[in-house]
């Protein structure tokens, strides 16, 4: 048997991990390394989102048209490429959130175990 982090990191951030990144951006442009961050701290460190594979799917999601992507570059610091989401991505977003909520909410009265009679 797996323990519960292995299976938060694995199987269900396998199909989850382009709405969690789209939940985040719906809320400002954000750096990558600032996205795996902000998916660890708002999910209480459940889910912990590589900073190392942030990218790749960072240039799915561009080549998507789902974001946009451009260098912030402020005296002193290292160059950063600061994501933020299209209006495509802001319908993306609203799309797989609401389809969320709706499978979560049936997970939910399965797990909780009431039969209900279907005849």
């Amino acid at each position: 048997m797996r323990k519960r982090d292995d299976l938060l990191t694995s199987d269900l951030l396998r199909g989850n991990s382009t709405t969690l990144v789209l939940s985040v951006l719906a809320n400002s442009p954000a750096p990558g390394f600032v996205i795996t961050d902000l998916i660890r701290s708002r999910s209480q460190s459940l889910i912990d989102f590589k900073e190392g594979s942030i990218y790749a799917l960072m240039h799915d999601l561009q080549s998507r048209g789902l974001v946009t992507s451009e260098w912030e570059i402020k005296e002193g610091e290292r160059p950063k490429r600061v994501y933020a989401l299209t209006e495509t991505g802001v319908a993306e977003f609203e799309r797989r959130a609401n389809a969320w909520r709706e499978f979560a909410r049936g997970m939910n009265l399965v797990l909780e175990g009431e039969n209900v009679d279907t005849r």
